[in-house]
């Protein structure tokens, strides 16, 4: 049976905080307004992914083996079903608005290389306003999925070595952050394409790292003998250390020389995010308001579409280009965030719910299967 992790209220409203942060920046920057930090809101996204997944995978192993098979077979169920009806559904809704997507475009986003197509082939628009393709925005999903594709065989090879595990983490998230500088001041930002380094996995993947070893380092600190890893997480979780990481937040937010924030920006990111997450899925943690803002049903309604709505809301900004082009930016962000809400609801209800507990009910089986008669695994 897949280990149930008990659920983190505050951080299911900070997932559904994320995606109103990406779904802001996107329809004010169609509107001209281009100030709302939607990249932050993506960066929370990734860090919450290996915090979660990584406490998942680490659950399991404290009951018994981690089985791959299930694993990757929950995944699939969790982001490919809503995705292809997602694709089918730009396909058809765009047809019917007199334009189409090219095939490429759409194999780049089911098949989870969509960041690289968007950075090296040809831009994909639509119709005689050259208005973006509603595919544009599953980057993120081949970020996540590259990085999955490798870190479950990784801690499973260093499960029972949990610090050379934290070790390999941090050691990444330094090579990748050298890995941008090389890029960035070796080749230089004019002879890439733009957003090589934000939407490329090679330069973006010790972003989800950021929450795995959060979520390792949380694991650790609740075994016998490893006093020194619980100060060390109790201390992340503290108000002034909150306090601190907001404020750096805030910093990186400002600063805007260009090879800064194409380097260091993202590391920064990651840092300052750790004591934010640390606290909120320490129950009992005060956090003043802001548990219990994230934790209030508005907030918990958008962690759970969070999914859909991410896809959903860019197709509704590209119909309202293509279906309304002559009304007022205003109105016309107002019409693309209520189709985009409603499409996404519809897709959360019928496609994504049922289909992940399908594949969840068989993952479950699948796992009861290869368990079967083996012993417990010791973490």
């Amino acid at each position: 049976m897949h280990a149930r992790n008990p659920r983190l209220p505050a951080i299911d409203g900070l997932r559904g905080a994320s995606v109103l942060l990406v779904m802001a920046s996107h329809l004010l920057g169609d509107a001209g307004y281009h100030w709302v930090p939607g990249g932050l809101g993506v960066m929370v996204f990734f860090v919450i992914s290996g915090f979660v997944i990584t406490r998942m995978l680490l659950t399991q192993a404290a009951q018994g083996p981690i089985a791959l098979g299930p694993f990757y077979l929950r995944r699939f169920f969790r982001l490919t079903p809503a995705l292809l009806v997602y694709v089918l559904t730009c396909d058809l809704l765009l047809q019917v608005c007199g334009v189409e997507l090219p095939w490429s475009a759409i194999g780049a986003a089911l098949f989870y290389y969509a960041n690289y197509f968007n950075l090296f082939a040809p831009t994909v628009v639509l119709g005689p306003d050259a208005i973006v393709s509603p595919l544009a925005v599953v980057w993120s999903l081949a970020v996540e999925e590259h990085f999955y594709l490798v870190f479950p065989l990784v801690l499973l090879a260093l499960l029972h070595k949990p610090r050379r595990l934290e070790q390999a983490l941090l050691g990444f998230m330094v090579a990748s952050l050298l890995w941008r500088c090389v890029l960035v001041f070796g080749i230089g930002l004019e002879q890439m394409p733009n957003d090589r380094i934000f939407m490329a996995s090679d330069t973006r993947l010790d972003s989800i790292a950021f929450g795995c070893w959060l979520g390792a380092a949380m694991h650790r600190a609740q075994r016998p003998g490893e006093a020194r890893v619980k100060r060390l997480v109790d201390a992340l979780g503290q108000p002034a250390m909150v306090a601190a990481g907001l404020v750096l937040l805030f910093v990186t937010l400002v600063v805007r020389q260009e090879a800064w924030r194409e380097t260091l920006r993202y590391s920064l990111q990651g840092v300052a995010l750790l004591p934010l997450m640390c606290a909120l899925a320490t129950r009992g943690r005060p956090l003043g308001g802001l548990r219990a803002l994230l934790e209030s049903r508005p907030m918990l309604f958008f962690g759970a579409i969070s999914y859909s709505l991410y896809l959903y809301h860019f197709l509704a900004i590209t119909l309202a280009n293509l279906l309304w082009p002559g009304v007022s930016p205003w109105l016309r962000l107002s019409m693309a965030a209520a189709l985009g809400l409603g499409m996404a609801v519809l897709s959360y209800l019928l496609i994504e719910t049922p289909l992940r507990r399908s594949g969840a009910r068989w993952a479950d089986e699948l796992q009861r299967r290869r368990q079967g008669g083996l012993p417990h695994a010791a973490t």
